[in-house]
C-alpha cells in the first residue's frame, strides 16, 4: 500500500473541532468533566475499543467506514474533501447525519502505511431521534430537554448561551440558543446545542483533538 503525503493526513474530526474552539480552548481542570467519556453517537463509535475499531498510529481507536456503512446504510451523499478526508451524509426521517472520515495509518516495519479509512467524528441535527439515530451512548437524544444534558454529563463543561447575530448559532435550519462543550482530555469532545425552547437539536462527537 502506498503512503499518503502528510498534508492530507489531518483528520476531518480535527477540522470540525476548530468550530468548537471558537467557544473555548481546552478547558481548565475545573471545567473538565468527570466520569467516563462519551464513546458513541447514532451507533458509531469514536475512540473506544468497542465495535470493530482499530488503533491508529496516534493511539486513537477508529471505527472503519465499512462498519459505519453496515450500521447506517448507504449514504445519501459523500463529499470527498481530499485524498484522505470524506464526509458521509445521511437523511433519516427528520434527522440529518454526517460522519467525518480520515485515513487510518499504522506503523509497519518503521513505515506509516494506510490501513483503512475510519470515522473520527459523528454529527446529527434534528428535533427527535429515529431509533438509535440521534442518540448518544449514554442516552442523550435529539429533542431531549436541556436538563438531561446536565444530568447525564454533569456541569463541568464549557457552557453558555449564544449572542444574537453570531455566525455559529445556526446550521441546517436550526438556530442554537445555548451550548455545552465537554472535553475528556485531548482525545474526545462532545458538543451539544439547544434551541430557544431548550430542546437538544445538534450533537457532535469528535475524536483526536490538538
Amino acid at each position: 500500500m502506498n503512503q499518503i503525503p502528510k498534508p492530507f493526513r489531518t483528520t476531518l474530526g480535527l477540522m470540525l473541532a476548530v468550530a468548537a474552539a471558537c467557544r473555548a480552548d481546552h478547558p481548565d481542570k475545573n471545567h473538565r468533566p468527570t466520569g467516563r467519556p462519551e464513546t458513541s453517537l447514532s451507533g458509531v463509535y469514536i475512540n473506544t475499543r468497542a465495535g470493530h475499531s482499530i488503533r491508529d498510529e496516534a493511539g486513537i481507536y477508529v471505527e472503519p467506514i465499512a462498519n459505519v456503512l453496515r450500521v447506517l446504510g448507504k449514504p445519501t451523499k459523500v463529499v470527498r474533501n481530499n485524498k484522505c478526508e470524506s464526509t458521509y451524509q445521511w437523511v433519516s426521517g427528520a434527522v440529518r447525519i454526517e460522519v467525518g472520515t480520515g485515513c487510518v495509518f499504522q506503523k509497519v516495519a518503521g513505515r506509516d502505511l494506510l490501513r483503512t479509512h475510519g470515522a473520527y467524528s459523528v454529527e446529527v441535527w434534528g428535533t427527535a431521534p429515529v431509533g438509535k439515530i440521534g442518540v448518544t451512548g449514554k442516552g442523550l437524544a435529539l429533542g431531549n430537554p436541556w436538563s438531561k444534558v446536565k444530568r447525564l454529563y454533569g456541569t463541568r463543561c464549557e457552557c453558555g448561551t449564544y449572542s444574537s447575530g453570531t455566525g455559529s448559532q445556526k446550521t441546517h435550519g436550526f438556530t442554537y440558543a445555548q451550548y455545552a462543550q465537554y472535553q475528556w482530555g485531548d482525545k474526545v469532545e462532545l458538543d451539544i446545542d439547544a434551541d430557544a425552547q431548550g430542546r437538544v437539536v445538534h450533537i457532535l462527537l469528535v475524536g483526536e483533538l490538538e
